[in-house]
């Protein structure tokens, strides 16, 4: 592009040089066609301004749309990821969980080993910082999406849904010995995470909130 602006502009130096030297010859046809050519001249670098500008600007809005897009697609990547490193880590928990019975009077009890909570959690807490992460970008560039405070509010929610579990992993820890497994009956957010009933808590501030968020991200022009 400078290589080009350089080169009209050498061009336009001369035609300037010449019309002058057309203008001011003694002669009167000489002068008059220095006239004509000037007037040319002035019409042409004018279109050829007016058509720099322009191009300019085309390529300015299409950079800035291109950017706006991979910003949304990047929103789109990391909430299904988010979705998905969830659903993942549910399901080896539910996999891990035992069912033991009582020696008096035989009532089942699901437990999980301390080790597999410990790890599972890791996986979750890394999975609630990315949707934090989103929150922030989406409250950064409120003009990427149409429906930006809808899809904020639905991510918020699967972040705020994670947290709890989080939180709830920091306090039982203090209170169960490093040596025996954890009752589920004792973590009502993992117990409620894990079984993920139609009245759960996962289903209404999860995975709701993780469709509703696709929709309206997939209705947005993604190229």
């Amino acid at each position: 592009m400078l290589k080009l602006a350089a080169t009209f502009a050498s061009i336009l130096i001369v035609a300037v040089m010449a019309v002058w030297l057309l203008m001011t010859n003694p002669r009167q046809d000489v002068r008059d066609l220095g006239s004509e050519l000037g007037k040319l001249t002035g019409q042409v670098a004018l279109v050829t301004l007016v058509g720099g500008v322009l191009v300019q600007e085309y390529s300015r809005r299409h950079q800035q749309q291109e950017a706006l897009n991979e910003f949304r697609k990047s929103v789109l990547r990391g909430l299904v990821r988010s979705y998905t490193d969830a659903k993942s880590c549910r399901r080896l928990l539910r996999a891990r969980c035992r069912v033991t019975k009582s020696q008096s009077d035989g009532t089942p009890t699901v437990q999980l080993s301390r080790t597999v909570y410990e790890e599972r959690m890791g996986s979750l807490n890394d999975t609630q910082l990315e949707l934090e992460i989103l929150v922030h970008d989406l409250n950064t560039f409120p003009a990427a999406f149409a429906k930006r405070n809808e899809i904020r509010g639905a991510v918020s929610k699967m972040e705020h849904y994670l947290n709890t579990l989080i939180t709830e992993y920091e306090h039982a820890l203090r209170e169960v010995d490093t040596d025996h497994p954890i009752e589920l009956a004792l973590l009502p957010r993992l117990s409620d995470f894990i079984h993920g009933r139609k009245d759960s808590l996962f289903r209404r501030n999860f995975t709701s909130c993780f469709y509703r968020a696709l929709s309206m991200i997939q209705a947005e022009r993604l190229l």
